[in-house]
C-alpha cells in the first residue's frame, strides 16, 4: 500500500516506529508539557513583583536578545556536533536555571535583578536548543516522512499547548509559582534522559569542520541563493516583529484587566492551543501537495485580523474562541512549511539553514516585546489593533513572489533540493 493510500491513522504512527524518533518524540513531549507551566508562571511572577507591561516585555526581551545574538552559532554546532548532542547539552543548562528560579521562588528572595539573570541565560542555551530541534528531524526519518514526522512533533507542541496552560494556572492558583517551575525542572530531565538513549550515528558534517564565520557564512551564501528560503527569511522577520511581541505582552494583561487572573490566562493560551493541535493533525493526514502563497496569505491575514479582533472583545469565551480558530490555521502552515523547508536543505547545510530561518524568525524580538511593553501603556486595545493592521499590510505586498503560487515537486525537491 502506498504511503498516499494509507489510512491517516497509520500513517501518524509510521514514524513512531522508528526507535531513535519515539525516543525524541516521548521525551519531548513531557518536556515542552512543562515550558507551558514556565510560560504561564514567568509572566505571573513579573506582573506580580512590578504590576507593569513595560516590565514583562523587558525580561522577555533580555531572554530573546542572546537567543537571537547566538542562533546561527547554534546552527554551526548543530551541524559540527550533531542535533542530539546540542540538544542534550542545552537541556541540561536550562533545568539547572529553571531549577535556581523554584529554589528563589520557593524563599521568597525573588527579585527582578534575578529575572533578568536568568532570562539571559535561558536565551543563551535557547539558541542552541531550537535549531538542533528543527534539525534533528530529518536525520531521524526518511523524506517522505518528514510530513508526518512533524506533525507528530508540533502535534505534540499543540496538544501540551491545549492542556498545559490550564493546568498550569490551576497549579499557580493552588500550589503558587514554585510548583510550577519545579514541574518545568522535571521535564528537562526526562528529556535529558531520552536524548541519552538515542543513537543517530551521525557523523559532523565535513562542511561544519571548519572555521566558525567560514561555516556561518556557507549557510547564509546557500540560503540566500535559494529562490524560496530568502523571500521567507524576510516574512518571518517582519511577521514576527509586528505579531509575536504584542501577544506575548498583550494576551498576560487581557488576563489580568478584563478578566482577572492566571486561570483566564491558562485558557486563552490553551484556547490557542486547542485550534493549533486540530490544525497540525489535518496537516499529518493530508499529503497532498499545496502551493505556499495561499497558505502563508492566509495564516497571516488571519492572524493579523484575529490581534485586531482580540482588541476589541471583553467576554474570555469570545476570545478563546478567536485563539482556536487563530491556532487551526497557525498548526496547519508550521507543519507543511517546516517539511517544506526540510527537504528542500541539504543535510550538510541543515542546522544552519534553520537557525537562520529562526534567526530571522526571532532577531527582532527583542525590539518587539519592549516596543509592545511600551505601547501597552497606552492599553491593549491599540496595541492589537496596531499589530493587526500591521501584519494585515504586510501580507498584501510580501507574498507576491510566482515561487509561492506553483505546488512543491516532492519528488524534485529530494533529489535537487
Amino acid at each position: 500500500m502506498s504511503a498516499l493510500r494509507q489510512p491517516a491513522a497509520l500513517r501518524l504512527r509510521g514514524p513512531l516506529a522508528v526507535r531513535n524518533f519515539r525516543l525524541l518524540w516521548a521525551g519531548e513531549t513531557v518536556s515542552v508539557l512543562g515550558d507551558q507551566f514556565y510560560l504561564v508562571a514567568l509572566p505571573w511572577l513579573v506582573l506580580q513583583l512590578t504590576g507593569s507591561g513595560l516590565a514583562l516585555g523587558s525580561v522577555l526581551m533580555t531572554a530573546a536578545i542572546p537567543r537571537a545574538a547566538l542562533m546561527l552559532a547554534g546552527g554551526v554546532a548543530t551541524d559540527r556536533f550533531s542535533s542530539r548532542m546540542v540538544m542534550l547539552v542545552s537541556n541540561v543548562m536550562r533545568c539547572l536555571i529553571v531549577s535556581m528560579l523554584t529554589l528563589l521562588v520557593l524563599a521568597h528572595t525573588t527579585r527582578m535583578w534575578h529575572l533578568y539573570a536568568l532570562a539571559a541565560g535561558f536565551g543563551v542555551f535557547d539558541a542552541f536548543f531550537y535549531p538542533a530541534y528543527i534539525a534533528i528531524v530529518p536525520s531521524l526519518l526518511e523524506p517522505a516522512q518528514l510530513t508526518t514526522g512533524n506533525s507528530l512533533m508540533q502535534g505534540s507542541v499543540q496538544l501540551t499547548g491545549l492542556v498545559g496552560p490550564a493546568i498550569a494556572g490551576v497549579v499557580i492558583g493552588g500550589a503558587g509559582l514554585a510548583a510550577a517551575f519545579g514541574v518545568d525542572a522535571a521535564s528537562f530531565l526526562v528529556s535529558v534522559a531520552m536524548l541519552a538513549l538515542i543513537t543517530t550515528g551521525t557523523a559532523a558534517a565535513a562542511a561544519g569542520q571548519g572555521r566558525l564565520m567560514t561555516s556561518l557564512g556557507e549557510g547564509i551564501a546557500y540560503a540566500l541563493a535559494h529562490r524560496t528560503i530568502r523571500p521567507l527569511l524576510v516574512a518571518y522577520a517582519l511577521m514576527n516583529l509586528f505579531l509575536t511581541g504584542p501577544f506575548m505582552v498583550g494576551a498576560p494583561l487581557l488576563a489580568k484587566q478584563r478578566f482577572a487572573g492566571a486561570t483566564a490566562l491558562g485558557l486563552l493560551y490553551s484556547g490557542f492551543g486547542a485550534g493549533a493541535l486540530v490544525g497540525t493533525l489535518i496537516a499529518g493526514y493530508d499529503r497532498r501537495e499545496r502551493r505556499l502563497g495561499p497558505l502563508l496569505v492566509t495564516v497571516y491575514a488571519a492572524a493579523g485580523s484575529s490581534m485586531i479582533i482580540l482588541g476589541l472583545l471583553w467576554r474570555l469565551w469570545a476570545s478563546a474562541t478567536v485563539l482556536v480558530l487563530l491556532g487551526t490555521v497557525v498548526g496547519y502552515s508550521n507543519v507543511r512549511m517546516l517539511a517544506y523547508l526540510q527537504r528542500q536543505t541539504e543535510t550538510s547545510k541543515m542546522g544552519r539553514v534553520m537557525s537562520l530561518i529562526m534567526f530571522c524568525a526571532h532577531g527582532l524580538l527583542p525590539i518587539s516585546y519592549v516596543t509592545a511593553g511600551a505601547m501597552s501603556k497606552m492599553g491593549t486595545k491599540v496595541l492589537f489593533l496596531a499589530s493587526g493592521v500591521s501584519v494585515i499590510v504586510i501580507t498584501s505586498v510580501l507574498f507576491r513572489a510566482p515561487q509561492f503560487w506553483r505546488k512543491e515537486n516532492i519528488a524534485t525537491a529530494l533529489r535537487d533540493p
